[in-house]
């Protein structure tokens, strides 16, 4: 069961702060502001703690395959960090090497369609061009995720990276004026 440490820390940190939150909120009903933003400070914390133990069970799992062995031996293990739309997940992975080409990769990289040096999500992606297309490079940079941000020149290569299809609709010839 992978969501140990996160099921831990709700039951042992989370559900005090929101008892904590819930009273101070009774006592001053018209501080529902800071209920909420409390509320969801919590959860965001909650959920990037989910992330980084699913991130880190699917890991260790390449690591205890008896198949990744046949081809792939353990090198090293790194702490790198995701952008998601939820906010940067701090996590353990592994780099592997080849046992025949010499090649090294992060398997979980490739399990979840990442690029070679990609740091984030396509969630965080999607947020992150569509607050670009209607203001600036910088504001889809801090839009990308809840917490934290990327740099516009992130946003700037992703952007102009995208490769749109041709319109179907076109005709192969054009008509000629007589």
């Amino acid at each position: 069961f992978s969501m140990v440490k996160s099921i831990k820390h709700f039951a042992e940190e989370s559900i005090i702060i929101f008892e904590k939150l819930e009273n101070d909120f009774f006592k001053h009903p018209e501080k529902m502001a800071e209920y909420v933003k409390g509320i969801t400070k919590e959860l965001h914390k909650v959920g990037i703690l989910m992330i980084q133990e699913s991130l880190e069970q699917m890991n260790q799992q390449l690591k205890d395959s008896g198949k990744r062995t046949t081809g792939w031996y353990v090198e090293k293990d790194s702490q790198k960090q995701l952008v998601t739309s939820l906010g940067t997940v701090h996590f353990t992975k592994t780099l592997f090497k080849n046992r025949e080409t010499g090649k090294r990769e992060y398997l979980v990289d490739r399990i979840l369609g990442l690029e070679k040096h990609e740091r984030i999500t396509e969630d965080a992606v999607a947020n992150m061009l569509e607050e670009a297309v209607q203001t600036s490079y910088r504001r889809g940079g801090e839009e990308s995720s809840l917490e934290g941000s990327v740099s516009k020149q992130t946003v700037k290569t992703k952007l102009h990276s995208l490769k749109f299809p041709k319109d179907i609709n076109e005709p192969e010839k054009k008509k000629e004026v007589e």
